[in-house]
């Protein structure tokens, strides 16, 4: 009996955690840098430019709320039309410098959704630290996130 929890236990581990990251999806155009980790479900867009980071999260048809990815002649897009988006996305190399946007990203998007649950909380003495690293290295480094997973921040 131990033996098989342990295996379970194994498996479970082997689905949830992925390999480092050697490629990702890129696109970019002026204003806008678009990522896409084709290994991570749900599927996720993550849209950056100087001051927004958003992660759009996708259904099983490739459909979110704001945008959808799709198909083009064996090419990867992504549009969003109330950003007014339509990229091809290109697979990279995965690389530092790549790692370090994606976190920027990630802290300006829990930035803005601590700041939107304030608001509508009406909160006005808690001071967002910036703090998100754990966090975010738990996004990057798992290929699942549970619905019941609740940030540091």
């Amino acid at each position: 009996m131990l033996k098989i929890q342990l295996f379970l236990l194994l498996l479970l581990n082997l689905n949830t955690q992925k390999q480092p990251i050697k490629h990702i999806y890129i696109g970019k155009s002026f204003s806008w840098t678009i990522y896409y980790d084709n290994q991570k479900l749900p599927k996720v867009v993550e849209i950056a430019n100087i001051k927004f980071g958003y992660l759009d999260y996708f259904d099983n048809h490739n459909n979110s709320k704001r945008g959808k990815l799709y198909n083009k002649n064996g090419e990867i897009y992504y549009k969003n039309k109330a950003l007014n988006i339509d990229i091809k996305l290109k697979q990279k190399k995965y690389t530092l410098k790549i790692d370090r946007q994606r976190q920027k990203l990630f802290e300006i998007n829990a930035f803005n959704e601590i700041s939107k649950l304030k608001d509508s909380l009406k909160v006005q003495e808690y001071k967002f630290d910036w703090n998100v690293k754990s966090d975010y290295l738990y996004y990057r480094d798992n290929l699942f996130i549970s619905k019941d997973y609740e940030p540091d921040y």
